[in-house]
């Protein structure tokens, strides 16, 4: 085997890595670690090498390329195989396995002794894929106790390598790791890509300026262009608008999504001019032959998740350094080419150095369930280059619950361990599982191959998408029926009439999720979370009075319905009935300054239905009462002139010795209700003037500082003819008002406070 790759040199150092069971390997774009370190290491293991790849596309471009270098080898599916989602090729032949995404960490749920594999190589881990980072630690956890000759590989392009180096190091196989993992480093083999900065254009002229960027592309070089935009949405409007332009050569769109007929065809080396219009999907691991300039429209598109309010959301950014460097080097892979950015050097300066991986940045929700399934549900021992965070497992697992697939302590309940083969999200999941259980199982099926197949929503009605793409999508709902053992329907009834299926089904999997239109405003929803979603009040779904919301994004605190399902009350009632809760709800009503109280049937932070409450409880009414003094303020107190003077006297003291002395301010008092102001009497807002609060405040005091009060902050002063005056605070200092000859015979300067 000879490719003429700068990796090759590093062969033998890698082969001495590999025999201590780890290695780290960097490699710039163009090297040629992911053709060559798999065979290398197939040719010193005993059994399987499994290579992870981030994305199918990757995975498969990376199959084809070992298959063509391996002699011998009758193509994908003989020596090197592939399984990825719904595709699987191998043969009693395969040496070396190329996968993706969810692939190995469901082989190692399954198996933790990954029987018959000898090596795993973990390629582009810069990408920080959630399954990347979880089959890292479980690989790690599982040599660490039951396969010490499992051998682990670790490549990126660029990523700092001492982190993951002293991760393998310590997690490393016997009583105690030998140091850090060997670090090989290989330079790429790239030529020279001569940068030009432009300026960020606005929105609504950023296709425009990235067609003409494009168009000047091609008359500055004699290849191909690849032009990189966030998302599908922007690779149709750059495709049309170029179209438009009559460019004279093949356009051609490419993302995660794209039929294999496409990616096949934008990886074939055609021989012919082409423009390729592409998300980050064709930032690393392959190579898109005939290019010689780039155009990075300097944006990319992030998944976010808000624990608080449960939704995830697709954010638009500028691109990372890290993202800019890999796209700006897709230029220079065959020969010298040209970047065209289109953000000013300046700007280039303020970027971010990269995304934070998924781990500690995603949906909580499939790590919890990973977790609970590994037997870990707190992330306690698994060895991880980040840690999920605990706030973020508690909300992934409080989810769980939520769905029935775990119990309160992680554990997989008996749905959540039917719920581990369906390989689908938890949610999914969880609607698979109830659609089988309630009849809906045709309906299930067609709704949960649509939202797994992360296309991009047509409609905001959810119902009329199902209806309309179930026979494009019957491969991946026949999937998804093998794995749920469901039995086919004898008939293909139309999903059009199960709108109340529907609507239950996604209830139960997105308890979270169901929302209540505001009064009198189409289009403006309240989730069960207590956050805001809304729709174009024109939208047909506008003026439902419940929603189930599937997906939505935009802003944490309004997000946008993409996809949700309309469903009345009676069917909301019967979907979920463990969610559906009453409470006894006693509220401080600001506009009267009253009590309200009600008997409320809620959905989480839905009122579904109220009656007033004639006779709340004590303790709901003392909290409400509570509610209202921090919101209103002490004026509601009735602070008649003994307990004016007591709270000035108390606020000087605590100037003089704070240590001793209570702090009586009105943020502190507000702060502190419940430790001095005795509320057990009241029933209403009223009984608040008849509180006795200068007792009250001298709950404040320990005996000592009781019996202490009058001597070191007085009210009265002897004087030498006799009689006393009046001492008062409410200037914050203590002030004496008598006439001069009612001091005659004072033989001490007057003395006041704390006596040191």
């Amino acid at each position: 085997m000879s490719t003429d790759l700068p990796i090759e040199g590093a062969v033998p150092a890698m082969r001495t890595a590999m025999d201590s069971g780890s290695m780290v390997l960097t490699a710039a774009p163009g090297a040629g670690k992911s053709s060559i370190v798999p065979i290398v290491a197939a040719e010193q293991a005993s059994d399987l090498v499994v290579v992870l790849e981030p994305r199918r596309l990757a995975a498969r471009a990376t199959a084809q390329r070992l298959s063509e270098l391996l002699v011998d080898c009758g193509g994908v599916g003989d020596l090197v195989g592939l399984t990825i989602r719904g595709e699987r090729r191998r043969s009693p032949r395969t040496r070396i396995e190329v996968v993706t995404e969810a692939v190995l960490t469901n082989r190692l749920q399954r198996d933790p002794e990954l029987s018959g594999v000898s090596t795993l190589v973990f390629d582009e881990f810069h990408e920080r894929n959630l399954h990347s980072d979880l089959a890292l630690g479980m690989a790690l956890e599982s040599r660490a106790t039951i396969r010490e000759d499992l051998r682990l590989i670790v490549m990126s392009a660029t990523l700092d390598p001492t982190p993951i180096a002293r991760l393998l190091g310590e997690a490393g196989p016997g009583a105690a790791a030998a140091g850090p993992a060997p670090v090989i480093e290989v330079p790429g083999r790239s030529f020279g890509v001569e940068i030009i900065h432009g300026h960020r254009p606005d929105a609504a002229r950023w296709t425009a300026v990235v067609a003409d960027t494009t168009q000047q592309a091609l008359r500055d070089v004699a290849g191909g262009v690849l032009v990189f935009v966030p998302g599908r949405r922007e690779i149709n409007d750059v495709e049309q608008e170029l179209r438009r332009r009559h460019v004279g050569i093949e356009v051609l769109g490419l993302h995660g999504g794209s039929p294999v007929s496409v990616q096949q065809r934008v990886l074939a080396d055609v021989g012919e001019r082409r423009v390729i219009v592409a998300t980050s999907i064709a930032e690393t691991s392959v190579t898109i032959p005939g290019i010689e300039a780039v155009v990075d429209g300097g944006l990319l598109r992030r998944a976010l998740y808000d624990p608080t309010s449960g939704l995830g959301r697709l954010e638009t950014v500028h691109a990372t350094r890290f993202a800019a460097t890999q796209r700006a080097g897709r230029a220079g892979r065959l020969a010298p080419g040209r970047c065209y950015r289109l953000w000013s050097q300046e700007d280039h300066r303020h970027l971010d150095d990269a995304v934070p991986p998924e781990i500690t940045d995603g949906d909580p929700l499939p790590v919890a369930f990973e977790l609970a399934r590994w037997g870990d549900p707190q992330a306690s021992a698994l060895p991880l280059l980040d840690h999920p965070g605990a706030e973020r497992l508690a909300a992934g697992r409080a989810q769980l619950e939520q769905l029935g697939l775990v119990e309160s302590g992680g554990v997989l309940t008996a749905d959540g361990t039917a719920a581990r083969g369906l390989g689908v999200h938890p949610r999914l999941a969880a609607l698979l599982l109830e659609a089988r259980r309630s009849g809906a199982t045709e309906l299930g099926l067609s709704v949960a191959a649509l939202l797994d197949a992360d296309r991009h929503a047509t409609s905001s009605d959810l119902s009329m998408e199902v209806e309309r793409t179930r026979r494009e999508l019957r491969t991946p709902r026949e999937r998804l029926r093998r794995r749920l053992g469901a039995v086919p329907a004898p008939t293909s009834a139309s999903t059009a009439e199960d709108s109340a299926d529907l609507g239950r089904l996604l209830a139960a999997a997105w308890p979270d999720r169901v929302a209540m239109r505001r009064n009198g405003q189409p289009g403006r929803f309240l989730l069960a979370t207590g956050r805001e979603v809304y729709l174009s009040d024109r939208d047909p779904l506008a003026t439902a009075e419940f929603l189930v919301v599937a997906e939505a994004d935009g802003e944490a605190r309004r997000a946008r319905v993409r996809r949700a399902v309309a469903l009345d009350r009676a069917t909301l009632l019967g979907a979920n009935p463990e969610v559906v809760r009453w409470t006894e709800r006693v509220e401080w009503d600001d506009r009267d300054d009253s009590l309200r109280a009600e008997r409320q049937q809620r959905w989480g932070s839905l009122v579904l239905h109220r009656e007033l409450l004639a006779s709340p409880r004590s303790d709901a009414v003392v909290a409400a009462l509570r509610q209202g003094l921090r919101r209103r303020g002490l004026g509601l107190l009735n602070w008649d002139k003994h307990a004016r003077g007591l709270r000035e006297r108390l606020a000087w003291l605590h100037e003089v010795e704070p240590h001793r002395w209570p702090a009586v301010a009105d943020e502190d008092l507000l702060a502190d209700l419940d430790r001095w102001l005795d509320l057990s009497t009241c029933r209403k807002p009223a009984d608040l003037r008849h509180l006795d609060v200068g007792a009250s405040l001298i709950s404040l005091l320990g005996w000592e500082e009781r019996r202490a009060l009058d001597e070191v902050a007085p009210t009265r002063f002897p004087l030498p003819g006799g009689g006393e005056g009046s001492i008062t605070y409410a200037s914050g200092q203590p002030v004496l008002a008598v006439r001069v000859q009612q001091l005659f015979g004072l033989d001490t300067h007057p003395r006041i406070g704390p006596q040191n």
